[in-house]
């Protein structure tokens, strides 16, 4: 699947790390084609981007704990 349908689909910060990985895999590859390479490329930089955000949502939740001591249910709505 494209890293562009999943835009709307949440993926865990190990199954972004999977698709990039793939991504990678075929990168690596010898036979494959400019536009399969390029291809791969756009789509890995596409879920390193999510994951990223992804971390950053985590990191934001940690903070939180970290400032009030209390382990308060985490509110997106917040950032």
């Amino acid at each position: 699947m494209a890293a562009d349908e999943q835009k709307t689909e949440e993926l865990s910060v190990e199954e972004y790390f999977q698709e990039i990985e793939s991504r990678i895999k075929i990168l690596d590859h010898e036979d494959a084609t400019l536009e399969e390479a390029f291809q791969a490329y756009r789509e890995g930089m596409e879920y390193i981007r999510a994951c990223d955000r992804s971390i950053e949502r985590i990191e934001t939740r940690v903070k939180k704990i970290a400032e009030d001591g209390s382990l308060s249910d985490f509110d997106e709505k917040e950032e």
